[in-house]
This record gives structure tokens, sequence and C-alpha cells, in this order.
């Protein structure tokens, strides 16, 4: 049937008639890593009501020799790292060694490393009245003011790869790093409508 938008006229429901909604571009894939920094419960299931902090946005990533910049990363309810690459178009080959290299990085961070990064992202976002990672993430996810949170940041990594149109290649490698070595390693495909 295709996906429709229900127009009302003066809020009543039943002068509403269903106006077709066609896929539209994105033209970089910066939109939509603002629309992800805006919103980031949407990695999540939307029944578990989960979300995490952004810490950090292009940031600089030494790897190797060189340096990378993973689009996002944040922290989740359990203080494991979630690092997030965007794709615009179809997910390429390179993509999974990508995201694994940013892992790598990832995973030696300190809370001190971390925390800077955090201080950073959060003086340009505004999030959080401190610099305090650990303080944001008791604001965030312990609101009722318990202070005795004991929290180990950065235990694990999570990775999302989320492009408009993941190919079977990219499903079937990310798939076998779950299920043979318990990555927490996820694909997410987006669509953008016109409405």
């Amino acid at each position: 049937m295709g996906l429709y938008k229900l127009a009302v006229k003066s809020d009543n429901l039943t002068s509403g008639i269903l106006k077709r909604v066609i896929v539209g571009n994105i033209d970089y894939e910066r939109d939509f890593e603002y629309w992800l920094e805006n919103s980031p419960n949407v990695l999540f299931e939307e029944d578990d009501g989960d979300t995490l902090i952004w810490v950090g946005r292009q940031v600089r990533a030494s790897i190797g020799d060189t340096g990378k910049y993973p689009d996002l990363i944040g922290i989740d309810s359990s203080g494991d790292l979630v690092i997030v690459e965007l794709k615009k178009g179809k997910t390429p080959r390179e993509v999974v060694a990508q995201a694994l290299e940013y892992a790598a990085w990832a995973s030696s961070l300190t809370y001190d490393e971390l925390n800077n990064i955090s201080c950073e992202y959060f003086k340009s976002r505004s999030s959080f009245e401190n610099c305090d990672l650990l303080q944001a993430f008791k604001d965030v996810f312990h609101p009722d003011g318990e202070d005795d949170i004991q929290i180990e940041f950065n235990r694990n990594q999570k990775i999302f790869i989320i492009a408009e149109e993941v190919t079977p290649i990219i499903r079937q490698v990310t798939s076998h790093l779950r299920t043979k070595y318990q990555m927490k390693i996820f694909c997410i495909e987006y669509k953008v409508y016109k409405i």
C-alpha cells in the first residue's frame, strides 16, 4: 500500500485525506548526523525508553599513524561507549574495518580521556552546565540524585553502522561478529521521506 500521511483540516479527523509520502534524498551525511545528534534515543528499541549521552562528534581518533574521525560517540546507561558511523547510500565494504578501527581506539580510552572529550563536546552543545562526564551521566540516567553511583565507563564498546542501505555482505559480516565473537555491532537503515 505504501506510506501515507494523514492531512486534516481544523483538527477534524473525519475530514482527513491520505497523502502519499515519497522517499527523498538528503544532500549530505552531515544532515542525518545532526538529526541523530538531536535524537539520541533513536538507536534503541522504542519501547525500552533507553537513550544515551553524546560525548563527541568528529573526535580525532589516533589509529596507527593516522587520525580518523568517528561521526558520533556516546555513553549509554551501562557506561559503555557507543560509536556511530553514518554512510550515505549503500554501505561500502570498508565500513566494517573503519568501525572496528574506531572501536580499537576507543577501547583504550581512560575515564580522564573520555571526560576531556566530553568537556569539549559539552561546551559546544551547552548540553550540560559543567564539564564532568560522571555528573552528566548521573543527570541523565539517575536524576533522582543518587550520589553514590558506581559506574565503570567504557568496559565495552557498541558500534552502530547507519546507512540508507546496508548491503547483504555488511549484514552477514556484522552478524558473524555478533554471533561468533559477541561483538556489539549493529546495522540500521534509514530512509528520508518528503511530506
